[in-house]
């Protein structure tokens, strides 16, 4: 069943891009944060006894339903509320379609919106010459492949709806304290969560762009910028470096046409197709059901 579930909210995904902007983490922010004030500024709640309470109501209440829809007449139910689960943890944006969006305005010679589209993606920082603007877009998305996709499925594949949402509530988490610069215990508790849960989804993603892509050079970035990082360090130039390594792209490199961009949107379609045929072999030995 998770097999299906997968492709049925890939192809929502793909078919159905305005699912993203139903998207809202705004709840889960507010939610967040009302833990927090209830939990009180003490030592004991800054750190990962505050994070597991913040973490167990959606969590708790998630496995529940779950439980409920795997057994008796409700089981029915079950592949709808996978798929609903899937749907709403991926993203919170699509990144492929964000590039997509960027690459038609910039072949249309739309520079307004090109630069409009590149600012959704690089808020603080749209360099003004096109060529680098190319250039950091690429790097974004190269740098928000996890998070949006691949992360969510491996969570998926191992703990269900009740894995997705632990990833997909650790982004939002990781990523309000980036916002916010907070600096507190219990963000850094958080990055350490983050980095746990992707380390290894990062390493699988890293194989399937060396696969998919140029295999020699991925793994000579990874190497290269791999040394000396803690490993639970959550680290999104290690996927970035794999990514330019996988499309043979210079570190310093610039392009005044949106050819990286196609590439690594090709880069990215091809990646996640070997992840779902490897989830497909899976599923037919059993190991997943």
């Amino acid at each position: 069943m998770k097999f299906i579930a997968i492709l049925i909210a890939l192809a929502i995904e793909r078919f159905l891009p305005a699912i993203q902007y139903f998207r809202d983490s705004r709840p889960f922010e507010r939610y967040c944060n009302w833990v927090r004030r209830g939990l009180g500024n003490g030592p004991f709640w800054d750190g990962p006894i505050g994070v597991i309470a913040v973490l167990a109501g959606p969590l708790i209440l998630t496995s529940w339903l779950q439980g409920k829809l795997d057994h008796g007449f409700l089981m029915v139910l079950g592949l709808p509320f996978s798929i609903g689960i899937l749907c709403a943890c991926i993203g919170p944006r699509d990144v492929g379609a964000q590039l997509r969006n960027y690459r038609d305005a910039v072949v249309r010679h739309d520079d307004a919106e090109a630069e409009k589209q590149a600012q959704k993606m690089l808020p603080n920082s749209v360099p003004v010459d096109p060529r680098e603007r190319n250039r950091k877009v690429v790097e974004y998305g190269l740098a928000h492949f996890l998070d949006w996709l691949p992360g969510v499925l491996f969570w998926f594949v191992v703990l269900g709806p009740v894995g997705a949402v632990l990833f997909r509530m650790a982004v939002v988490m990781y990523r309000c304290g980036l916002r916010d610069n907070d600096q507190s215990d219990f963000m850094n508790t958080v990055e350490v969560l983050c980095g746990l849960l992707e380390w290894l989804p990062t390493r699988i993603t890293i194989f399937a762009f060396s696969l998919t892509g140029s295999f020699d050079d991925t793994w000579q970035r990874v190497r290269a910028i791999g040394r000396g990082l803690p490993w639970y360090q959550r680290d999104s130039a290690l996927l970035m470096a794999a990514g330019l390594g996988a499309l043979k792209l210079e570190d310093s490199g610039t392009t005044t046409s949106t050819e990286q961009v196609d590439a690594t949107l090709q880069l990215f379609s091809r990646a996640v197709w070997a992840m779902v045929g490897l989830i497909a072999v899976m599923t037919l030995l059993g190991w997943v059901k």
